[in-house]
């Protein structure tokens, strides 16, 4: 259901791989510090109350403030995420309130898919940052902090993969201008590791 808001935005008949969002724990220190800022005019709560009608506005105008934080770090979390579809990967970055930027990019143009875990907090949790390198004028893709980018970065080489190994129903020429819009798109060095992994991938199946 809170995945919605990205299933809206896919083209008629895309269907989503995965979702994937920050982990929890990016988001935790924000409701602290909402709850740290609803809880502090609770502590003056006498002293304002003695000040009459503007000690009481104050009170709750903190408490509003609080609430109004809480809610705007919940929708700036929820519409931050990457989604992964069968065509194409697609970047929601929820800056503010009033500023979004979406950037996608094609498996074709991907040259590689990395990710980083630093720090002691992030590598016990398992997650880190997650970044797609992609060719020509596009923008490289990054989503930070988000949880097993291992398995996220399988996810999208594994696809990428399968793209290539789709040719059965297609004639000569389409496979050959495939091919090179592919080994264009993503670089030849990087072309010849995907072959070469599926090369692998399928004598492994053979042996077994």
């Amino acid at each position: 259901m809170l995945d919605s808001y990205f299933i809206k935005h896919l083209k008629e008949g895309e269907e989503a791989v995965r979702v994937v969002r920050r982990h929890y724990m990016t988001y935790a220190f924000q409701i602290f510090v909402s709850v740290i800022i609803v809880l502090i005019p609770f502590f003056f709560m006498w002293p304002l109350f003695r000040l009459g009608a503007w000690g009481v506005f104050g009170f709750v105008l903190i408490i509003l403030v609080g609430i109004f934080y809480f809610w705007r770090q919940t929708i700036i979390y929820y519409m931050n995420g990457l989604v992964i579809t069968k065509n194409r990967i697609i970047d929601f970055d929820q800056r503010g309130l009033f500023e979004r930027v979406v950037s996608e990019t094609t498996y074709d143009k991907i040259q590689d898919v990395s990710f980083s875990i630093k720090g002691f907090l992030p590598t016990i949790l398992n997650f880190g940052d997650l970044g797609i390198q992609t060719a020509g004028t596009q923008a490289n893709l990054e989503i930070k902090s988000i949880d097993n980018p291992k398995e996220i970065q399988d996810v999208i080489v594994n696809i990428q993969k399968d793209i290539i190994k789709q040719p059965e129903n297609l004639t000569a020429q389409e496979l050959v201008n495939m091919i090179s819009k592919i080994k264009e798109g993503i670089g030849e060095e990087r072309f010849k590791e995907l072959v070469n992994q599926t090369k692998q991938s399928s004598k492994n199946k053979t042996k077994q």
